[in-house]
């Protein structure tokens, strides 16, 4: 049976964010497109679906299957055989439609560098702090 309520779907979001990317709503709703955490929070408790960007990101920035994330079919994580199959799909995607003369409005999904960069150098002073936590729980060890 697919499970595809927005419950389920909110649960996978939220069990890939902190069990595999280990991130935060903040740190992966930058990277899925969304202007605010809340947006994005709204996903994770089962009040919205995600859009059709969000799991597009997903897909390409992490490697998770469109299938799983939506309907918890399958495996979570693509082949890299599938990886480079969506891949050129987007790019003959984004081919056809230059060639037609436009370009489908869509809200953003960060593939600029310096919104990338802005979310991984959070996330690196992110996990720096964590590391200076653990540092410092160690040396406070007798």
């Amino acid at each position: 049976m697919l499970e595809n309520t927005k419950e389920r779907v909110g649960k996978r979001f939220k069990q890939l964010r902190e069990n595999d990317l280990n991130m935060n709503q903040i740190e992966l709703s930058r990277l899925l497109g969304y202007k605010t955490q809340g947006a994005y929070s709204k996903i994770e408790s089962g009040g919205n679906f995600p859009s059709i960007e969000a799991y597009s990101a997903m897909a390409r920035l992490f490697k998770v299957r469109h299938q799983w994330l939506a309907y918890g079919e399958g495996n979570v994580y693509m082949t890299d055989e599938e990886y480079t199959l969506l891949l050129a799909q987007e790019k003959e995607a984004e081919n056809n439609q230059e060639m037609i003369g436009y370009k489908e409005r869509t809200p953003s999904v960060p593939t600029d560098k310096t919104t990338m960069l802005k979310a991984i150098d959070d996330l690196r002073h992110r996990m720096n702090d964590e590391l200076d936590k653990l540092t410092e729980q160690v040396n406070n060890l007798k």
